[in-house]
């Protein structure tokens, strides 16, 4: 492994202190680390990183070819905390009720959250693979929600919890939630509950 793996691990966030700041409270775009810079260097260094820059407008303006993936020297790298998925994904607005957020630190819920969905769920994973259950989450202003159709509506709950078979996509399984609601304390109890009873089951 080399050194620069060790100090800065691949796909760690940061943000980058060396372009002029957007303004004075921001130092610069957020980025991922990738690899090391071995190219267009008159010695390749593990100094230098190439940081992937996600979520910035800076770099959508330009577009996504040389400007996307620029390379840094680690001195002008600041290490950020780690993101939940859900929140890398879909970002402050869809942060649940804390009931939701403790979930994920319970022994069979994974976050499967990611963009391309409606909204962020985690997964329990059962004893049965064919038997799973699920808790989406959206956005908690009423304005910003979607329904299961994709269609933006303030009559949308912002929780929902679905008894499924992840091996048949989204089937009729996903017309059915077991809870729908405002509720995150509800929704958690009822997604621990089902879970647990399905366990027993097996």
């Amino acid at each position: 492994m080399s050194d620069y793996q060790k100090d800065i691990p691949v796909g760690t966030r940061v943000r980058s202190l060396n372009f002029y700041p957007l303004d004075k409270n921001d130092p610069g775009p957020v980025g991922v680390i990738v690899e090391p810079k071995t190219r267009h260097l008159p010695k390749p260094s593990a100094d230098y990183f190439l940081v992937r820059f996600i979520d910035d407008p800076w770099v959508d303006d330009y577009g996504r070819g040389e400007y996307a993936d620029l390379y840094v020297h680690r001195e002008r790298l600041e290490i950020l905390p780690p993101e939940p998925l859900w929140k890398r994904e879909f970002g402050e607005r869809y942060r649940p009720e804390q009931a939701v957020l403790d979930l994920a630190d319970v022994y069979g819920v994974v976050d499967d959250s990611w963009h391309n969905d409606v909204r962020p769920h985690f997964t329990y994973i059962t004893n049965d693979p064919n038997d799973q259950v699920e808790i989406w989450f959206d956005a908690a202003d009423p304005k910003d929600r979607d329904d299961p159709g994709n269609n933006i509506t303030p009559d949308c709950p912002r929780y929902f919890v679905y008894r499924c078979n992840p091996e048949q996509g989204y089937s009729d399984d996903y017309l059915n939630p077991v809870y729908a609601g405002e509720d995150g304390a509800e929704a958690a109890r009822v997604f621990l509950e089902l879970a647990e009873a399905i366990n027993k089951k097996k």
